[in-house]
């Protein structure tokens, strides 16, 4: 099953035989800048740059700033900080 966002482009692709889904990200000029499926996340930048993160690479950080509010990063920029 196939999803699509607002502006007609791929958001979701669900394959539920095997109850997998993959998700992709656009920028603001169409460009497709992320793919996040169980094998990891895709980050494409133009035609010069991709890297692929695997889904063990992963994270999802929760942080607590000063203010005492949690905020979620996304998982691509958090595994790329130093711990």
């Amino acid at each position: 099953m196939n999803a699509y966002d607002a502006e007609n482009r791929l958001a979701v692709i669900t394959n539920t035989v095997i109850n997998e889904v993959v998700r992709f990200v656009y920028d603001g000029d169409c460009h497709h800048i992320l793919r996040i499926g169980p094998e990891g996340t895709t980050v494409t930048i133009g035609d010069y740059y991709e890297k692929q993160r695997s889904a063990v690479a992963k994270c999802l950080l929760r942080q607590q700033p000063a203010g005492g509010h949690a905020r979620e990063q996304h998982p691509v920029l958090a595994a790329d900080r130093p711990s």
